[in-house]
């Protein structure tokens, strides 16, 4: 549903609007939960209080328990019950032996810690997110390490796992880091001494505490997350071919307000629920009709009135038309949800031209939101797909030749933007799924450490054959889709043009989405061969 004042996508369990403050179906006033430290925690989801790092409201305090108590969201507004701690829970004096609903005003006291019930004083406040800001007079060393300015730290919710903590750059990148880490990242503020952060560390985090903080602050210094460091450069291209083929980035940083622009204009009409039946039934009805129109056999790919090259030229207009409409899905669920796209451009990934939106600060957000942002693009793709093939079937002719191009062109970057094996909609779809970050990474390596005997078993590993198997199914799917509709319409594309270019055009296409299983493989033999010049036997413990 959609919040009535900003018109971004609330929950039905939110008492109030995440991104405006507005009250939800009359539940009362935007509330804040206010900790003695100056934290402020938006009362509009639920909350976990404690002690322990799974807690979303961490507290300090010998008589706070590890899990002490709970704020919940009920159809009245927000309210608070004890979850089993030692010292109980209080409202304004009260010891609870239920829930209570929380009102501006109400004192809270965990044992003897006492928290704060305010109304939100900026509508427009966000979540819990940590800014660190630039500290004036405070010589950037590591003497004194601090946080890049800008720098964004969010504790996602309680079963995104163990990495649901985000350090987002200024400049999109980010991090996923446990809670022990993330208690480290809130010291590095320029103000503490190297030394006290050792100390600290250790009182923490035990014996292990000082090499972790020694790790963390290298990995965030190579990241460029240091004030006074600088990122450290990837390697140069090792040779030609891998110059050549270099990932490219042109990008610009205009399209987030323009995004914000269009949802606000009428955009955000797209994400109610009559919008969301028809385009369920466009995708459904379509993707039937473009089954017909294949078992029908009266249209073929990249041909329109028999001329191949007006129809290819059909197919890559549309291909340009589909790839516009998916970004801009993507930004515009962006935009739903609140946020806004830091920049977007083309992207030259083996040497072939991709457009891309920004979608990181989809990391702040739950997974079913991240989800929704990843999958907006493959459902525009079908939904623009079934609407071209809705419209070859109910016609003939030139104008049938033409509706299917488009819906061959929708369905292409469908299949492509799903495939799980490549850094696209997919993929960042499965993860979400699954709760395993950096699994596309992972595997690979563990396949090629697997191919190239390397190394002994992980303990994930049967996530990662899962992924992997998955993948490669989907690749190998794919292939087999495409094979059968070649073979299909092979006589009758060599009767309009000579049979040396189809089937140049067809090898073309099958090497190219064969491409990313072999470069898995490629990486195993060149591990191997590595070894074997360097005398490394194999290795298996």
């Amino acid at each position: 549903m959609l919040c009535r004042s900003c018109r971004r996508q609330v929950s039905r369990s939110d008492a109030v609007c995440t991104v405006c403050g507005t009250p939800i179906s009359g539940r009362g006033q935007a509330l804040d939960l206010v900790i003695g430290d100056g934290r402020r925690y938006p009362l509009a989801v639920p909350l976990t209080l404690g002690r322990g790092n799974e807690n979303l409201v961490r507290l300090k305090g010998d008589t706070v328990s590890r899990n002490h108590a709970r704020i919940v969201i009920e159809p009245e507004g927000p309210a608070v019950e004890d979850a089993g701690s030692t010292y109980g829970t209080f409202v304004d004096g009260e010891r609870l032996t239920g829930k209570r609903t929380l009102r501006a005003g109400d004192s809270i006291k965990l044992g003897d810690l006492e928290l704060k019930v305010e109304p939100r004083p900026n509508k427009a406040l966000a979540g819990a997110t940590v800014v660190f800001g630039a500290i004036p007079d405070v010589e950037a060393s590591m003497r004194t390490p601090r946080i890049r300015s800008g720098t964004k730290l969010k504790r996602l919710e309680a079963n995104e796992g163990n990495l649901r903590f985000v350090l987002r750059a200024p400049d999109g990148r980010f991090v996923r880091m446990t809670a022990d880490d993330a208690e480290l990242v809130e010291l590095i503020d320029g103000k503490t001494s190297l030394a006290t952060l050792l100390t600290v560390a250790g009182q923490r985090l035990g014996t292990d505490g000082p090499g972790r903080l020694a790790s963390l602050l290298a990995d965030l210094g190579e990241r460029g997350l240091l004030e006074g460091i600088e990122e450290t450069p990837p390697p140069p291209p090792r040779n030609a071919l891998a110059r050549i083929f270099k990932t490219r980035n042109f990008t610009v940083g205009w399209a987030g307000p323009l995004f914000n622009r269009i949802y606000a204009a009428g955009g955000f009409l797209l994400f109610t629920i009559p919008s969301y039946l028809v385009i369920a039934v466009v995708a459904v009805i379509g993707g039937v009709a473009f089954a017909d129109l294949i078992a029908s056999g009266n249209v073929a790919p990249f041909a329109v009135s028999g001329r191949v090259g007006l129809g290819a030229i059909i197919f890559l207009a549309g291909r340009f038309l589909v790839v516009f409409i998916h970004e801009l899905a993507h930004g515009l669920t962006v935009s739903s949800f609140g946020r806004t796209v830091p920049k977007a451009g083309m992207k030259l990934v083996l040497v072939f031209p991709y457009a891309f939106v920004d979608t990181t600060e989809a990391w702040f957000e739950p997974a079913r939101r991240r989800i929704a942002i990843s999958a907006a693009g493959p459902v525009s793709d079908l939904t623009i797909g079934g609407a071209a093939a809705i419209g070859a079937i109910a016609t003939t002719g030139t104008l049938q030749d033409v509706f299917f191009q488009l819906a061959l062109a929708a369905y292409t970057g469908a299949i492509f933007n799903l495939n799980p094996l490549l850094d696209r909609d997919g993929y960042h779809i499965l993860v979400d799924l699954m709760r395993e970050p950096g699994l596309r990474r992972r595997s690979r390596e563990w396949i090629v450490a697997r191919l190239s005997k390397r190394e002994a078993e992980p303990d994930d590993a049967g996530v990662l054959a899962t992924y992997a198997v998955t993948a490669l199914v989907w690749s190998l799917a794919t292939v087999g889709f495409t094979v059968v509709m070649s073979q299909r319409y092979f006589s009758y594309l060599t009767a309009i043009a000579p049979a040396s270019v189809v089937w140049t055009v067809f090898i073309g296409f099958y090497l190219l989405m064969l491409l990313p299983i072999f470069g898995v493989f490629w990486k195993a033999y060149s591990a191997r061969r590595s070894d074997r010049r360097e005398g490394i036997g194999d290795v298996v413990a």
